[in-house]
């Protein structure tokens, strides 16, 4: 595997239906390219319904939930997104903590 994409969904989509709906059809397109690592992060309140459709490709916005997104499959975070720290105001601080953490 030579590349990774992350596809960040931030407060997209707005309904469980859409949202399970673009995940079948991002995973679709993402079993065509072998070379290529494909992760989506979905809003946090979808990580559950997704995880039942397909673990390998579940990605989180943030780490704050760690034990929860193992029981989900999560396999990547985001840390230190600009969203988080424009924002929330996220600062070095508090993004090397939760890569210590």
């Amino acid at each position: 595997m030579n590349k990774i994409i992350i596809a960040n969904w931030k407060s997209n989509p707005k309904t469980l239906e859409e949202a399970q709906e673009l995940f079948r059809t991002e995973v679709a397109a993402a079993d065509r390219y072998l070379k290529v690592r494909t992760v989506i992060c979905p809003p946090p309140a979808f990580l559950e319904k997704l995880a039942q459709i397909d673990q390998s490709y579940l990605g989180a916005q943030d780490i704050e939930i760690a034990e929860t997104l193992k029981n989900f499959g999560v396999s990547h975070v985001l840390i230190g997104h600009s969203d988080r720290r424009y924002g929330l105001g996220e600062t070095d601080e508090v993004v090397n903590k939760k890569i210590k953490d």
